[in-house]
């Protein structure tokens, strides 16, 4: 390998924003660009916004599947290419593995989607293969880009891989529409609410959405990675979603698939780790109430100049 001769480029599926861009919503993009404090979307427009969630989280980001849908705006269509890429990906798993590890690849390609959200045990894999050969089949995976890990880290502090656990770890997929497809979800779906799809799955397609736009707005040029912090006790357990490094302090997420829920483990984690502002993405509006500010599922990308104007001490 000719060392200091060779560009890395790490490629992910359409975002949010791209998606926006090649349906031809650029007015809807350039709305969510332009969000600031001092220029929030009406609540008419907000809910619009919102319908484009769904139906991004149904189509998702591989470009073929959107390629489809520009040209014949039809779900099932679109939800057949998504099988055929499924069943592609499935095939070359041969192609790079004995007999013997094909198996393996195929237990985690198609369990991962169906554990997003959960903390990862090769047990809930299958229960009756060895944990080193699932093992091995997720790192294969993990290097081809079509499974994400996530990582406990201590967050007490930047960088969040000084205090990551290997052995502690959610998983995410590559894409949320195929993630939906391999889970089972069809057309059908579509006819869900707003409000009511995002909380299908136990929450899961919230968490996929929220880690696919994380990943999708880091540096291309640099090894996509993910942190979340739980802490497990007797007494009680506590879990936030995502932590990411933002304005040079640690940011933790907390991912609400509905428009309630409590925040216990966020302010217990801001206590611990000593910070002052923490994230809620939900589906609603921006709100700036220290010390969680809420952003939309849409605004993901603007986290950092949402509360760049807050100061940490």
């Amino acid at each position: 390998m000719p060392v200091g001769r060779i560009q890395y480029a790490f490629l992910k599926p359409l975002s949010f924003l791209e998606f926006l861009d090649a349906i031809g919503e650029v007015k809807i993009r350039n709305k969510i660009e332009s969000l600031s404090q001092n220029n929030l979307p009406s609540k008419i427009i907000h809910e619009h916004i919102l319908s484009f969630i769904k139906l991004y989280s149904i189509i998702g980001g591989m470009p073929a599947v959107v390629y489809e849908y520009i040209h014949s705006r039809d779900i099932k269509r679109c939800l057949n290419v998504q099988i055929i890429i499924i069943q592609t990906y499935r095939d070359d798993f041969g192609k790079y593995a004995s007999k013997v590890k094909y198996k393996y690849l195929q237990k985690i390609f198609y369990g991962v989607p169906k554990m997003v959200g959960k903390k990862f045990k090769y047990s809930n894999i299958d229960r009756d293969m060895q944990s080193r050969d699932l093992k091995e089949a997720l790192i294969l995976l993990e290097k081809a880009g079509v499974v994400f890990r996530v990582k406990h880290t201590s967050g007490n502090g930047l960088p969040l891989e000084a205090g990551a656990k290997e052995n502690v770890f959610k998983t995410v997929f590559l894409d949320i529409g195929l993630m939906q497809n391999i889970c089972g979800l069809n057309s059908d779906i579509f006819l869900a609410s707003d409000e009511d799809f995002i909380k299908i799955n136990g929450g899961a397609i919230a968490e996929q959405f929220v880690a696919q736009e994380l990943l999708n707005y880091q540096d291309h040029y640099r090894q996509p990675s993910l942190y979340y912090w739980v802490r497990e006790a007797k007494s009680s357990n506590a879990e936030v979603d995502y932590v990411i490094p933002c304005c040079s302090k640690a940011l933790p997420i907390e991912v609400k698939s509905g428009k309630t829920g409590t925040l216990k483990s966020m302010h217990l984690y801001l206590k611990k780790a000593g910070l002052l502002i923490g994230v809620k993405i939900s589906q609603l509006p921006f709100d700036d109430t220290l010390p969680i500010i809420s952003i939309p599922f849409y605004a993901i990308k603007k986290i950092p100049e949402l509360i760049s104007s807050y100061v940490y001490k």
